[in-house]
């Protein structure tokens, strides 16, 4: 039921996670969304998608969001909440997520609000909450991860399969009131403390890659002794204590998430002097774009198409993608080959910043002309007709 005087939430970051955030509260409360990025936040005030990912467009197609923006952060006083969503890069010399931005958020809008609660659902370093807390003074900040996927962040937000909130026990039942649309009564709900919650969040992530390291190695291993890796990784994954989810191979995981949660993973253990099984999965994650390009190149071919450069299939994003990952290792071994690129997201190859004998191509039949071999870490319906030139790993989406 909606309220009849709603409160205002500020939400802070118009990525994946903020601008699920505002969508799904959007019925409910007074939403109002702020990002530093002046571009995204004009998007959103003329009703267009900030992100160039497909179901954000088709939500902004769809309808008008019900939610408003601000160019400034100020004004602040009426809000009851902010959730902050920003980006924490992780920062190899400190070995930690780069969290200045959060605390000089909390820090200012204090200025402006001394009884707005802070919900941080940005990834974060373990320990981080209860740290900060104590630095500022201030206890009204909690942590609620989020497990969204990238091209299903909003029905993954309306529809998670558990809730975890990591808050003192004091303010348990105020999150759980603010998180009413999402929490229904199959949902299961974790109450714990900030460090708990800070580490579930990490440790999820870290099993993923795990999961994606070790079918990337049974492929790996397949590809060595000429085994059928199809029938192989099926007849692991069949078994119900292994499970046929996260079992397709591909050139390694990438993306934005995975890998700098594995890097963080590793740097807790290191603090406390304990050896890890996560970092060998980040040299397992190397390891594996190495064997594949040398495989590649044995076949001695010296024209290669590269079809998408993006994570997923429908994927607007090409950030630390493993297949640029892959064409880097590829131009270092053999600076002679010829690269032709089909990717529709990017229009020059200064978005890739790789440089060597590379020609981005807009058409699917030029692609398959030039080439003698065409990569692809994801198949679609697309790429499929040419499937006596393509290389990929893909094994349950060729199939």
């Amino acid at each position: 039921m909606k309220n009849s005087k709603k409160q205002k939430i500020l939400i802070i970051g118009a990525g994946y996670v903020g601008l699920s955030n505002a969508i799904i509260f959007k019925d409910y409360y007074d939403v109002y969304i702020y990002d530093s990025n002046k571009t995204k936040i004009d998007l959103i005030r003329e009703n267009k998608s900030p992100l160039n990912c497909l179901e954000f467009i088709n939500f902004f197609d769809d309808q008008a969001p019900d939610f408003k923006v601000l160019d400034e952060l100020n004004n602040l006083s009426n809000f009851k909440f902010c959730i902050i969503c920003i980006s924490t890069n992780y920062i190899n010399k400190e070995n930690k997520f780069d969290d200045k931005n959060i605390i000089n958020l909390i820090i200012q809008i204090l200025k402006h609000n001394n009884k707005i609660h802070f919900v941080i659902r940005s990834t974060i370093s373990v320990g981080f909450c209860s740290q900060l807390i104590q630095k500022i003074n201030y206890d009204r900040i909690s942590f609620v991860p989020e497990f969204l996927r990238e091209n299903s962040a909003i029905d993954d937000s309306l529809k998670p399969n558990r809730f975890v909130i990591g808050s003192l026990p004091r303010y348990f039942k105020k999150l759980v009131d603010l998180f009413h649309v999402v929490i229904k009564s199959d949902v299961p709900v974790i109450r714990c403390d900030h460090t708990t919650a800070e580490s579930i969040k990490l440790f999820s992530n870290a099993y993923l890659a795990l999961r994606v390291a070790f079918f990337n190695e049974v492929d790996s291993f397949a590809l060595s002794y000429q085994l059928d890796s199809y029938n192989l990784i099926s007849g692991i994954s069949l078994d119900t204590r292994i499970g046929n989810f996260y079992n397709n191979p591909s050139f390694g995981y990438g993306g934005y998430c995975l890998p700098k949660d594995i890097q963080q993973i590793n740097s807790e253990f290191k603090k406390i002097n304990l050896n890890s099984i996560f970092k060998s999965v980040h040299l397992s994650n190397n390891y594996r774009a190495k064997f594949l390009c040398n495989y590649i190149l044995n076949k001695g071919i010296n024209n290669i198409g590269i079809y998408r450069l993006n994570m997923k299939v429908s994927s607007g994003n090409i950030r630390n993608s493993a297949t640029i990952k892959l064409l880097k290792l590829i131009l270092d071994i053999k600076p002679s080959v010829k690269l032709f690129i089909y990717e529709p997201i990017i229009s020059n190859l200064n978005e890739i910043k790789i440089k060597g004998n590379i020609l981005l191509v807009n058409n699917l039949e030029l692609l398959n002309k030039n080439v003698d071999i065409i990569i692809a870490n994801r198949i679609d319906k697309e790429i499929k007709k040419f499937r006596n030139k393509i290389f990929s790993r893909d094994l349950f989406g060729i199939s």
